[in-house]
């Protein structure tokens, strides 16, 4: 089986039951579980859903995750060594303790090429612990979307950290993340990073509320 789509069904427990039988699908290219809640993932079933997902697109947007189960599956992850090609976690409220381990298992990937949490109130806190875990390894990383994240300055440095190290990243969405002003300082260092970047060919940051003190500066740094 290619595909299953079992979007927006009201699920909320068994899932150790559908991760035994995925193991048994031999060609998984998509699992879709969007509007599915997984709040009650238990690391055994986030375990199995690794797993089985290894190598396909999962789309886990608006499933009602939350920190623990996020956690659950973020851990699994990277414990198990096995990452899908394509990861949406879109709309959960994933919080940050998740982060790092999530960003340490995308990294050290060679499948993992897409990774989309927007809407996910991670804050500066959230961006920095994701980017910490994304610079420990080589990442194969082509799309990165965190949207609507409310992040500001901290989050903005962390972030250039790893548009400076990436040899890989193509598409980079941070819009909507204007909840709290950015300043010049942060600015100067993702444009600093932006400079020596050489993969990026779309950034989208519409909506940040930059003021021309930010742009001036990104700019300044960037050529």
């Amino acid at each position: 089986m290619g595909t299953l789509n079992i979007s927006n069904n009201p699920m909320s427990d068994n899932f150790e039951l559908l991760g035994k039988a995925l193991l048994r699908q031999k060609q998984l290219a998509l699992l879709d579980l969007s509007g599915c809640c997984l709040t009650a993932l238990s690391p055994e079933a986030a375990r199995l859903l690794t797993i089985a997902c290894h190598s396909a697109a999962v789309d886990l947007r608006r499933c009602h995750m939350a920190e623990g189960a996020c956690t659950n599956l973020t851990t699994a992850l990277a414990s198990e060594g096995k990452s899908p090609a394509a990861l949406d976690m879109s709309l959960n409220g994933c919080g940050t303790t998740c982060m790092e381990a999530l960003g340490r298992a995308v990294s050290t990937s060679a499948q993992t090429t897409s990774l989309k949490l927007n809407f996910n109130n991670l804050g500066d806190r959230g961006i920095e612990t994701l980017c910490r875990g994304l610079v420990r390894g080589p990442s194969a990383l082509t799309v990165l979307h965190l949207a609507d994240n409310n992040f500001a300055g901290p989050g903005l440095v962390a972030l250039a950290a790893f548009v400076a190290r990436t040899t890989t990243l193509a598409e980079l969405d941070i819009s909507g993340n204007s909840g709290i002003m950015f300043n010049p300082s942060a600015c100067a260092e993702f444009g600093a990073a932006l400079g020596t970047n050489s993969s990026l060919v779309s950034l989208t940051m519409c909506a940040l509320s930059l003021t021309g003190d930010d742009v001036a500066a990104m700019v300044d740094a960037w050529l």
